[in-house]
């Protein structure tokens, strides 16, 4: 099945291409058939290269990303988190992260698991990003995409490691700060370690997902039946607001960003920051770290706030503005994004180094940085430690461009 194109100036546009397409084409309308979207690359060639190839990538690139989109469209179209974003009212953001981030990544995911050796564990995809920045969409994507290609997909969240209820009232009363689950401390890092240890077991063939409530006791939530889930699995996709991030200087929170304003703020980052040292063999089970950070942090407290209005006008429970505020305010009290996520980003216009790894974290190998819209500004790559084993098609991946 093709892509259905609307008629008028929104024909391109809704292919993902946008507007740079349709210029360069001299066209607002190309009906997609099911027989043609493959052959399409042929003859975009550079028009259609997104931000994630580099300058020596050929039409074979565009090919490979129609041809997926056109064997995807009617899964994605059904997907309950990213149909409503490409079949509704037409907004170039989503198309554009469509093209130039959720197709190329599935396609190099599925690259990378097929150079991996039979019976090896999955490949585990990391994804970092705050409040806002589109994690829960982006693993939604690449489980159809990546589906699809013919891969089995675990998208999961650190969100289901969080403790029980009575273990968190019973943190609550040794550290009276943690007032809400979210920041370090406050999941069970053992459990995920037992999780990645099943999924890396090829002889399972079901594994039990530790699952979390977040409407039981007044919306603090609790721990729910875990879901049996088939195995063996090819490719997990595991996110979380802070997954992959590491302890810092605790000399740093002497001057620490609003809203860390007083000593008792500053003692309680300082604990947050201690207790992520716990978290490190979990983020070790990652093989591979994209980073979603906004170009201006403050963002993530306004894109939380559109989100709970939209889900006020569903009729859904929501906070108003105010608890908005004061719960995203927790979690930068807790790792101030500032501290923690902004420097894993490239500042100013400094180009990542000619095929190094990324200066902080070798395990990185992409770091998006968004704008005010969620949209990508600039996007960096870096080769990673497996895909620097010497096997020829991981070695020529593109170069980081900004």
């Amino acid at each position: 099945m093709g892509v259905p194109m609307a008629g008028g100036d929104q024909g391109w546009e809704r292919l993902g291409f946008l507007r740079r397409l349709a210029g360069a084409m001299g066209r607002n309308c190309v009906p997609i058939a099911a027989g043609s979207i493959n052959g399409l690359g042929d003859s975009l060639g550079p028009i259609a290269r997104s931000r994630w190839d580099g300058p020596d990538r050929g039409d074979e690139v565009v090919g490979r990303r129609l041809g997926l989109l056109g064997r995807a469209w009617p899964d994605l179209a059904a997907d309950p988190t990213v149909g409503p974003l490409l079949t509704g009212e037409f907004r170039s953001g989503p198309w554009e992260l469509l093209w130039d981030l959720w197709l190329p990544l599935a396609l190099e995911l599925d690259s990378v698991r097929a150079l991996q050796p039979p019976g090896e564990k999955p490949l585990v995809q990391g994804i970092l990003g705050l409040q806002g920045t589109g994690k829960t969409t982006l693993g939604a994507a690449l489980t159809v995409l990546l589906r699809v290609a013919g891969r089995s997909v675990l998208s999961w969240s650190i969100d289901d490691l969080y403790l029980p209820y009575g273990d968190r009232v019973a943190l609550r009363s040794r550290d009276r700060r943690l007032i809400w689950r979210g920041p370090p401390g406050t999941h069970d890092v053992d459990l995920g370690l037992r999780v990645f240890q099943d999924l890396a077991d090829r002889e399972l063939t079901k594994i039990a997902l530790p699952r979390f409530d977040k409407t039981c006791h007044g919306g603090q939530g609790d721990r729910a039946a875990p879901e049996w889930i088939a195995a063996p699995v090819d490719i997990v996709l595991f996110e979380g607001w802070f997954v992959g991030t590491q302890p810092i200087a605790p000399e740093l929170f002497d001057q620490a960003p609003d809203p860390i304003a007083t000593d008792d703020d500053r003692a309680f980052a300082r604990r947050c920051n201690e207790r992520l040292r716990a978290y490190q063999p979990l983020w070790d089970q990652c093989d591979r770290l994209l980073v979603l950070c906004p170009e201006d942090y403050r963002a993530s407290k306004r894109w939380r706030r559109e989100a709970e209005q939209r889900q006020r006008q569903r009729g859904a429970g929501a906070m108003a503005d105010g608890e908005v505020d004061a719960f995203v305010d927790y979690f930068w009290m807790a790792l101030h994004p500032e501290l923690f996520v902004a420097p894993l980003a490239i500042p100013g216009d400094e180009p990542p180094g000619d095929r190094a790894p990324h200066p902080l974290n070798p395990r990185i190998h992409a770091v998006v940085r968004l704008d005010d819209d969620r949209r990508i500004k600039t996007l960096h790559r870096y080769p990673v430690l497996g895909d620097r084993a010497g096997n020829e098609e991981l070695s020529s991946l593109p170069r980081p461009i900004p």
